[in-house]
């Protein structure tokens, strides 16, 4: 089992440089400023892909915050998932079966998310 990712809990595929590493190249001539930001800092965490992705070469000052950036991302993302009403099988019953299908499946890609949200 691989570990989960920092980010969300899903399980982890790659890693994310917390200090992407194009903000790293950009100072790299300016040896102290690299430093200062490398000093006493972890460098990368387990990350699932669409965590990864979703941050990108983003930075912010602490991992808490970009933590609380990918929180958002996925928020963005997931607009629609996580309006979808809960429904009650009656309910779903009166609906075709394509249909219902598109929103049992959109409930629990709703619920995945707010446990992501939630890690």
């Amino acid at each position: 089992m691989s570990e989960p990712c920092y980010y969300c809990g899903l399980p982890a595929s790659c890693v994310d440089h917390v200090i992407p590493q194009c903000i790293l190249r950009s100072v790299d001539e300016l040896t102290t400023v690299k430093d200062d930001m490398v000093r006493n800092r972890i460098l990368t965490v387990p990350a699932c892909r669409e965590c990864n992705g979703l941050l990108n070469a983003s930075y912010q000052d602490t991992l808490h915050e970009r933590k609380q950036a990918l929180k958002e991302g996925l928020r963005k993302r997931y607009r629609k998932e996580l309006a979808m009403p809960d429904w009650s099988d009656e309910e779903l019953e009166e609906f075709g079966s394509h249909l219902r299908e598109y929103i049992e499946q959109s409930i629990k890609l709703k619920y995945l998310v707010i446990e992501r949200l939630r890690w």
